[in-house]
């Protein structure tokens, strides 16, 4: 028979220490395990407390959790259930996982649990370390705190409705500070508020020691903002600050401060550390809150390749707050690691604002031919109703000359219905396709006013492989500016307007060249600065 703790009004508090000089395993400090078992009061709080061996002289081994609730199914009937079912206090679980072994010694373990609060006016918070004892022995899989195939939901509307950190340990593989898989998190609080909050720091040990791991699993907030932030600390590969895996994180609502933001830090190792990676994943926002809907920082610092700021794979992120704050924002700094580490990597993506600003802005420290600012690759597609589209790429002034800014491989498109599209390419240059050909590249803009419709600033010109840019409106064009070799020889081209400032570069000693070919011709309105030009070579150009 499953066993219930229960109360009607009153506060439930189990406290546990595993063992104070024990050996061997299983040494936790609080288990709730079995069929159907129930922790639960309808208007009082749960605190739940664990040491799994917290205590010891460094003797035992493998298995000391902190806090472990396990039931034998994700159904109602199999899972343990820890919930307030009334207006009710908050729900506290805190673990310290311990031991002097190789793994499993994590601060907090929720399998096959249902945690749930219906009280309006406190939520659920669940933070786990897993070694207490700062022992230099621990190996792997000693997670701060692990949530797998549960339930954790909160219906509170006064604050935090979820809050969960966590901080692995140990010098081996899969010890990342917070773990969520087949899982979800919800948030039903009708208030900008009552957030989803998962911050968590990874072990400095090898591979796959990520700050936050979301995978297989679900996030979703009916009105407060979401937020994972995660540190990745491993001498290996794979060690990422928020990596979110064939997920969805929804925000449905929201008037004030709300949002999806995500901001992760891949401290170290070698290849293959992100700063955030979003794969094979949906993000939506209908946030709205004078800020951005949905946003995404990292940075990256491995020594080998594949280190990127932020990297999308596969994955779609989508705004409908349908207002100027309505924008998409990412931030990415790559490492300057060996080679082909972007700051920013869009990858067989899909990013939409619906009436909002999408802005990307980008710093990348790679130094190498492969480091581009911003990549966008692999059928990707950028697209704004109503806002702006800004792109802003870097690469170091110290850098082998490349691009800043790339769109290659398929057919990558960067448009709005009626707004404006600008790429900034800051010491590098613009590749629009690749040069062997093969792919296709996109940029339409808008313009109902003076300024551009499509804008390619860039410190070493660009080169236009592949693909077409369309500047219509009954505004200004096409704006070209900076310096280098602008080659824009595409016969799909259709512009109202050129506006071209372009001027040699002394500093690197590239020539400042205008190449446009168009048959079907366009009108020049502006050509300024051009006079240091050493190659200006016009056809089918009225």
């Amino acid at each position: 028979n499953a066993t219930r703790v229960t109360t009607t009004s009153g506060n439930v508090t189990i406290t546990g220490i595993g063992s104070f000089n024990a050996t061997g395993e299983f040494n936790n400090g609080v288990v709730i395990e079995g069929r159907g078992n129930l922790v639960s009061t309808a208007t009082g709080g749960i605190t739940i407390s664990g040491y799994g061996d917290a205590y010891n002289n460094g003797a035992s081994s493998d298995n000391n959790q902190g806090v472990l609730i396990i039931g034998k199914a994700n159904t109602a009937g199999d899972a343990v259930t820890v919930s307030v079912t009334g207006a009710g206090k908050a729900i506290v679980i805190t673990g310290l996982g311990g031991g002097d072994g190789s793994s499993s010694n994590s601060g907090v373990d929720a399998t096959y649990a249902r945690i749930t609060s219906s009280s309006a006016t406190a939520g659920i918070s669940i933070t786990g370390f897993a070694d207490a004892n700062n022992v230099s022995t621990l190996d792997s899989s000693n997670y701060g705190v692990r949530i797998d195939n549960s339930v954790v939901s909160s219906a509170n509307a006064t604050g935090d409705a979820i809050f969960v950190t966590g901080s692995g340990a140990g010098t081996g593989d899969n010890s990342s500070g917070v773990r969520l898989s087949s899982s979800t998190l919800t948030s039903s609080g009708g208030n900008d508020l009552a957030a989803i909050q998962v911050h968590g720091a990874g072990a400095p040990g090898d591979a796959n020691n990520r700050g936050v791991e979301v995978t297989a699993s679900t996030i979703t907030s009916a009105q407060g903002y979401v937020w994972l932030s995660g540190s990745a600390n491993g001498s290996g590969a794979n060690n990422e600050g928020v990596l979110v895996d064939n997920s969805r994180i929804a925000l449905n609502g929201g008037a004030g401060n709300t949002g999806i933001y995500i901001d992760g830090n891949s401290l170290g190792g070698t290849t293959d550390g992100n700063g955030v990676r979003i794969a094979n994943s949906t993000l939506t926002s209908a946030g709205n809150d004078g800020f951005e809907a949905i946003y995404l920082s990292g940075s990256a610092s491995g020594s080998g390749a594949g280190n990127h700021g932020v990297s999308t794979v596969g994955s779609t992120l989508t705004t409908s707050g349908g207002s100027g704050a309505d924008r998409i924002y990412i931030e990415g700094h790559g490492s300057n690691g060996v080679a082909a580490n972007v700051g920013v990597r869009l990858d067989s993506s899909s990013l939409t604002t619906n009436g909002g600003h999408f802005e990307i802005s980008v710093t990348a420290t790679a130094s190498d031919p492969g480091a581009f600012g911003i990549l966008v690759t692999n059928n990707t597609t950028l697209g704004s109703t109503s806002g702006d589209i800004c792109l802003i790429g870097e690469v170091p002034s110290t850098a082998t000359p490349t691009a800043a800014i790339a769109l290659q491989t398929g057919t990558n498109i960067i448009q709005t219905t009626s707004g404006q599209v600008a790429l900034t390419a800051v010491n590098g240059g613009i590749d629009l396709g690749l040069a062997a050909g093969g792919d296709t590249a996109i940029i339409r803009g808008t313009s109902t006013t003076s300024e551009a419709a499509v804008s390619l600033i860039s410190d070493n010109g660009v080169n236009q492989y592949t693909g077409s840019i369309a500047a219509g409106g009954t505004g200004g064009g096409l704006l070209l500016s900076g310096s280098g070799a602008f080659y824009l020889e595409s016969s799909a081209n259709n512009l109202a307007n050129l506006a071209a400032n372009i001027t040699n570069n002394a500093t690197t000693g590239i020539d400042a060249t205008l190449v446009l070919t168009e048959t079907d011709g366009f009108t020049i309105s502006k050509l300024d600065a051009c006079t240091t030009c050493t190659t200006l070579t016009v056809s089918g150009v009225t």
